[in-house]
C-alpha cells in the first residue's frame, strides 16, 4: 500500500476563524501584539448572535485564543513579525509599514524623539543614523498600560492576556533603533496618515543642540507654528 504523502496545501479556516481574519483585515494594522488579538477574539464573541461561529463557550479562554492563533497561521494570514519575533504577529494581507510606524504600534506608550522627530517635523535636514524614540520608565510605563487595559477591557473577567511592557529589538524595519527612558509621559502627537506617536514640539528645543542655528530653528519653528509633520 503507498504511503500517503502529507498535503502541503494551507488549513481551511472555521467559520470562526474566518470572522476573524476579517476583524484583523478591517483593523488595517500590519502588526499586533497578542493583546490586542484577544481582544479581536473578544469582539467576535460579542458580535457572535446569529453568524453560526460555533463558538464553544460564553466568553473566550486561553484555549480558544492559541485555536484561533494555530488557524489563522495554519492558513498563512498570520506569522510572527521578522524582527519582534513572537511578541507581535505579522497580519499578512496588510502592507507593512516603515520603522516609525511599526515601533509606535508595538508599542502604544512610546514616541519618536530627538533629532528623529525634528526630521518629521520637517524642522532639520540633517540625517541620524538610529529611530530615536522616548518612552516612559518601568514605572510610569506599568501605569500606563494598567490604564489602557481598563479602558480596553471587554469581560468582567480578568483579561487572559495581558498588554506587556515592550521591548525594541535593536533593528527594525532595517532601522537601528536607539530608545530613551524618561519618568514623565512626554507630550506628543499622531503625524497626520500615519501611525506614528511624535514628540509634539515642546521638547524638542530641549533635545536639539543648545548652540548653532539648528537651536534657534527649532525655538522660531516652535514659536511661529511653523512646524508641519513629514509623512513619508
Amino acid at each position: 500500500m503507498a504511503k500517503q504523502i502529507r498535503g502541503t496545501y494551507p488549513e481551511k479556516l472555521t467559520r470562526a476563524g474566518d470572522y476573524l481574519a476579517s476583524l484583523l483585515e478591517e483593523l488595517g494594522l500590519p502588526i499586533v501584539p497578542p493583546f490586542t488579538f484577544y481582544q479581536l477574539i473578544g469582539k467576535m464573541y460579542q458580535e457572535r448572535e446569529g453568524k453560526r461561529l460555533y463558538l464553544r463557550r460564553e466568553e473566550p479562554n486561553r484555549d480558544d485564543y492559541y485555536r484561533l492563533r494555530q488557524n489563522l497561521s495554519k492558513t498563512g494570514l498570520i506569522r510572527y513579525d521578522r524582527d519582534y519575533g513572537g511578541r507581535m504577529m505579522r497580519v499578512t494581507k496588510v502592507s507593512d509599514l516603515q520603522a516609525e510606524d511599526v515601533i509606535c504600534l508595538a508599542d502604544p506608550i512610546c514616541y519618536v524623539s530627538h533629532l528623529s522627530a525634528m526630521q518629521r517635523w520637517n524642522l532639520t535636514d540633517r540625517r541620524s543614523g538610529h529611530l530615536i524614540i522616548t518612552r516612559p520608565d518601568r514605572k510610569t510605563a506599568r501605569a500606563k498600560l494598567h490604564e489602557i487595559i481598563a479602558n480596553t477591557r471587554l469581560f468582567e473577567t480578568p483579561d487572559i492576556w495581558k498588554l506587556k511592557n515592550a521591548t525594541h529589538p535593536e533593528v527594525v524595519r532595517r532601522r537601528q533603533i536607539h530608545v530613551f527612558e524618561s519618568k514623565t509621559f512626554g507630550s506628543h502627537l499622531t503625524a497626520r496618515g500615519t501611525h506614528t506617536y511624535c514628540d509634539d514640539g515642546t521638547d524638542l528645543p530641549r533635545h536639539a543642540p543648545k548652540t548653532g542655528t539648528l537651536w534657534r530653528h527649532v525655538s522660531c519653528a516652535r514659536r511661529m507654528g511653523r512646524a508641519r509633520p513629514r509623512t513619508s
